[in-house]
């Protein structure tokens, strides 16, 4: 970068609800922002926003070895990605509803990971969206549920390992918000979420994130 003082986020999920508040934030605090979408629906950046803006599968290592390799110099990664979500008792559920799941969340971030270093960005910082749920389980959401818990492990891993080159690896456990992926959510279960002493909001990551960077 021309500029030293200006640090590069790249925001993998830009199109959820909290890759866009995160976006809005990082911006508007002059970060210079690469944005990621699955492709699935039209995607555009919040108004007011400008980045580049690149379709990215986190389920294809081809794919993000390209992009990543392409992309401009990152400092910082937001990870904001999930698969779609269905309720289900245990006795109708598939595999493959694991494996979708597994694949999104913690593959898919292993895979960012790993090409992330091959391509020496100079990376700061790692930030992964996980999930209350993993502090307060809900039934019916075993796919879902078992990523977020290995999503989990997978962080406090690259967190033990990446420290050593400087790369801290912070991981968010929030609140669903009855948008996005978590709109289908039945209302006793986001009134039970809302119950919670802690409550993390896409807001309130935000501004994390955004001080967690000015270190």
């Amino acid at each position: 970068m021309a500029d030293n003082s200006i640090q590069t986020t790249l925001i993998i999920g830009a199109s959820s609800s909290f890759g866009k508040v995160i976006s809005e934030r990082l911006f508007k605090t002059g970060h210079s922002l690469v944005l990621t979408h699955s492709g699935v629906g039209e995607y555009r950046p919040p108004k007011g926003i400008v980045g580049s803006v690149m379709t990215l599968d986190v389920t294809d290592p081809d794919a993000v070895d390209s992009v990543l390799s392409d992309c401009d110099p990152v400092n910082n990664v937001v990870y904001s990605v999930a698969a779609p979500i269905e309720f289900k008792k245990f006795s109708q559920e598939s595999w493959e509803d694991y494996e979708a799941h597994w694949q999104t969340q913690v593959k898919g971030l292993w895979h960012v990971a790993q090409a992330l270093l091959a391509h020496k960005h100079p990376l700061r910082r790692i930030f992964v969206l996980g999930s209350a749920i993993t502090n307060h389980s809900m039934p019916r959401l075993g796919p879902y549920l078992t990523a977020k818990h290995a999503l989990v492990g997978l962080c406090e891993a690259l967190g033990l390992e990446l420290k050593y080159r400087g790369i801290m690896v912070t991981q968010y456990s929030p609140n669903a918000t009855g948008k996005g992926l978590s709109k289908d959510f039945p209302r006793v279960m986001l009134e039970m979420e809302g119950s919670f002493a802690e409550k993390l909001t896409p807001e309130d990551i935000a501004v994390d994130i955004e001080k967690e960077c000015r270190q």
